[in-house]
């Protein structure tokens, strides 16, 4: 880690607005850009909860006592997912994100949970973070398809349908009680169920499938993401191996 950097947990609010701006900009000059959950009104008081939340770990990457950087894990179980992470521009380059993730899965909370594995996802666009995943040894678990879709309905057929708040407090679609989408500032929605599809609405639909699942219109496809899974003491090796060469 550069001697100027370092790196700390966070567990309050203090950062708040600029770890939003951060989430808003790992999307920038992508399909994404403004139409997911992180975009929408009600993010910033979902994510005063997820800093409080047991099940979440939010680092921050600070110089001179300004955040430049973030990574957001989630605990499933015994696996760290690797929800989110971002570094501004100012620090990047020069092994910061190897240096950052070798510090964080050593910090004593990864031994005290009992953590094995580390996944995340990772568009296929996104080239240099797909193979600097790679080469720290995490490997492909699966694929997902993302699509833009809007309404397959013709007709008004919404009488199965209701729109409520989620436990989160965004504003969400339910079919027969179940959630099957959130709304994203009532421009997008994202469809959690195929179902959801049949929703009448002039928004743009985000869908994510398993690969090939549906036989969805190639054209309508945008993106693809990988799945990437590694253990968590090799990942620490193929670190230290790539910072002693």
């Amino acid at each position: 880690m550069k001697k100027d950097l370092i790196v700390s947990e966070l567990k309050d609010a203090r950062y708040l607005e600029e770890i939003v701006t951060m989430h808003r900009d790992i999307f920038l000059g992508t399909e994404l850009y403004g139409k997911l959950m992180y975009f929408d009104e009600n993010f910033p008081d979902y994510f005063k909860k997820v800093l409080e939340s047991k099940n979440d770990y939010i680092v921050g990457v600070f110089k001179d006592e300004s955040i430049m950087g973030f990574l957001h894990l989630k605990k499933i179980e015994k696996t760290l997912f690797l929800n989110n992470i971002f570094f501004k521009e100012e620090i990047r380059g020069g092994g910061i994100g190897t240096d950052t993730l070798r510090e964080v899965l050593t910090k004593p909370f990864v031994t005290l949970e009992g953590f094995e594995y580390l996944e995340l996802d990772v568009f296929e666009s996104n080239v240099l973070a797909k193979k600097w995943y790679n080469k720290l040894g995490l490997l492909d678990v699966s694929t997902s398809d993302w699509y833009f879709l809007q309404s397959k309905k013709k007709e008004d057929c919404n009488g199965d349908f209701k729109i409520n708040e989620d436990i989160n407090n965004f504003k969400s679609l339910y079919y027969n009680d179940h959630k099957v989408a959130t709304f994203v500032n009532d421009s997008y929605i994202i469809a959690h169920d195929t179902i959801a599809l049949q929703y009448k609405s002039s928004a743009q639909f985000i869908y994510r499938t398993v690969k090939n699942e549906n036989a969805i219109v190639n054209n309508m496809k945008f993106d693809s993401s990988t799945r990437m899974r590694g253990n968590i003491s090799s990942i620490i090796d193929k670190i230290q191996c790539l910072i002693s060469k």
